[in-house]
Parts: structure tokens; C-alpha cells; sequence
């Protein structure tokens, strides 16, 4: 049967990552009733650049999956080989945006000790993702980070669901960023919403609040499912080129992708009717994530 929906399973990956990575997708493939064959598109710092490297990944994932052949049967197998043989390694190649200085010391960034790779990170899945030539013309992709854990058979695809409740955006728990990565991040939000009255006003039906601690609420990303046309909307573009337009915000303060997509996502969905939050997912990500957890606003992202 011919899936009704165009879908790809993403992560991105560095060379100190691949081995949660394998344990991951064997997982997944082990403990999720994919629905349809969606590629896996593993997007890489040019680790996977060489021939024999992608070679050497997709035979030691096939070792992992053959040791579950007799619990799975050959036909999950066969599948899951039809997919290993299907892996895509996409390079990026980021580029700091104009204005921002290749030297750290000048730009003196947040997490200097990660920069700039984590804060190319934030960029790509804030909104460079959507412009990316292999995602922009889907209509799903599944978001998973390489320590991303699926540990306990689902009873559903989660992609599946998303697009069976015409749902827009799906997400397993609710955490906080500190201050420390969130400065001028709520003088913004204000200021942005303040020329928008419809904006404001989805805002407020969503039940959003700017906290005394002043620490943002962000999905935690590192699972999610998001229906792509629905964030390539002109009024998604608009959120997105005004916080691109200083590119400070991510590249000096480190604005995460988390907070910015709990942001868009209250700002131009009714959440409600448009967001799925997947409570019963049996997952793993540094630390175990309870089902339909939701952050007191103090202390999740102390964890993640």
C-alpha cells in the first residue's frame, strides 16, 4: 500500500555519536510499528563523507538487528534491511551568518566550549531545516537526537497518529531553559507580538505566561514530530527572519531551538486542537522522560 504521506526520520549526527546512534535505530526499527518505509536521513559533519565509513555503519547496524532476528521474525528483518540499505547521509556544511566573527573569543559566546557546532544545531532544527532541499518538500519528519531511546514496544507510529488527527506538531514532555540561554528572549517575544493582535491573541487562548523566574517553557525537542507545511506558513517565515535577524540571539546568547518552537507553536497553532503530545511513549534521553510530563517551570531542564 502506497503511504498516503510523504515522511523521513532525521537525526544529526557527529562522529562521538555513533554508537548511541546504532542502539537507537535498532531500537526504533525493534520497538516501533513504522507504517510506512520512511528513508532515514542521518545528517552528518562529513563523518559519513567516505564510502567504506557508510558501509562499516550500515553492516554493524545489521549486526545489532540480527541478533534480534529470532524474537522479531525474518520478515521485521527483511524490513529493516530494506531500510539499512535506504540509510541517506546528507553532509551540512553551516556557515556563521554575516556579522558574527569566526573567532570565539571576539563573539564571547554562551558555551563558548561547544560553539559553534551546538548553536549551528540550534539554527538548523529552529528553521534552516525547512529550507533544507531533502525536508522542505515532505510532509512530516520525525525528530530524533543519537541518544533518543525508544526502550518498550509502541502500540502506534507516532508519525502515523500525527497525520491520522491532522495534528501539527507532536511532542513527548514540556521542560524550562535557564536564564543563562534565554537572554532578552521574553523582551522579544513581547516586542514581536505587540505589532501582531492576532498573535497576542492566539497567545493568550494557549495559556501562555511569562514567568517571574524568567526561564522560557520549551518542548524537548530531541522528540518530536512536526508537519512541515505548517511551519513554512509566511507568518511561521515571519517569526523565523525576525529572530534571524540578529543572529546574535543563537550564535552569542544560544537561543535553543526548544524554547523558539514552544514559542511558534503557541503563537500560530491553537494547541489544543493542533498539538499531540504523546504520553505513552517509552522513552530514554540522558535521563528517563515520564510520560506526559509537563516542567514546574524550575527544575526539568536542569536534567537535560
Amino acid at each position: 500500500m502506497q503511504c498516503p504521506y510523504t515522511a523521513a526520520i532525521v537525526y544529526l549526527v557527529k562522529e562521538s555519536q555513533v554508537s548511541n546512534l546504532l542502539l537507537s535505530l535498532s531500537l526504533l526499527w525493534h520497538n516501533v510499528p513504522l507504517q510506512c518505509s520512511y528513508p532515514i536521513v542521518l545528517f552528518h559533519d562529513g563523518y559519513f563523507r567516505q564510502p567504506y565509513v557508510r558501509r562499516a555503519f550500515r553492516d554493524k547496524l545489521l549486526l545489532l538487528l540480527m541478533g534480534r532476528m529470532e524474537k522479531d521474525g525474518h520478515a521485521a528483518v527483511l524490513r529493516a534491511l530494506e531500510a539499512i540499505n535506504g540509510i541517506e547521509f546528507v553532509e551540512l556544511n553551516p556557515t556563521l551568518p554575516k556579522g558574527i566573527s569566526s573567532d570565539v573569543e571576539v563573539v564571547d559566546p554562551v558555551f563558548p566550549e561547544v560553539w559553534p557546532g551546538y548553536h549551528h544545531m540550534c539554527q538548523f532544527f529552529f528553521s534552516g531545516i525547512f529550507d533544507h532541499p531533502r525536508i522542505r518538500g515532505l510532509d512530516y519528519y520525525l525528530r530524533l537526537d543519537t541518544d533518543s531511546f525508544i526502550v518498550d514496544e509502541m502500540p502506534y507510529d507516532p508519525i502515523a497518529l500525527l497525520h491520522q488527527d491532522s495534528k501539527k506538531y507532536g511532542f513527548l514532555a514540556v521542560g524550562t531553559d535557564p536564564p543563562l540561554v534565554s537572554e532578552g528572549f521574553f523582551p522579544f517575544v513581547r516586542a514581536f507580538t505587540s505589532r501582531r493582535p492576532a498573535v497576542q491573541a492566539q497567545l493568550e487562548q494557549n495559556g501562555w505566561s511569562y514567568p517571574e523566574n524568567e526561564r522560557p517553557f520549551t518542548y524537548m525537542n530531541n522528540f518530536e514530530v512536526v508537519h512541515i507545511p505548517s511551519f513554512q506558513t509566511p507568518e511561521m517565515r515571519s517569526w523565523a527572519n525576525a529572530v534571524n535577524a540578529n543572529p546574535l540571539r543563537i550564535y552569542k546568547y544560544r537561543w535553543g531551538d526548544a524554547p523558539l518552537r514552544y514559542a511558534a507553536v503557541h503563537m500560530f497553532f491553537d494547541v489544543e486542537r493542533d498539538v499531540e503530545m504523546f504520553c505513552d511513549l517509552p522513552y530514554y534521553h540522558q535521563v528517563h522522560i515520564p510520560s506526559c510530563s509537563y516542567a514546574d517551570n524550575s527544575t526539568l531542564s536542569q536534567t537535560f
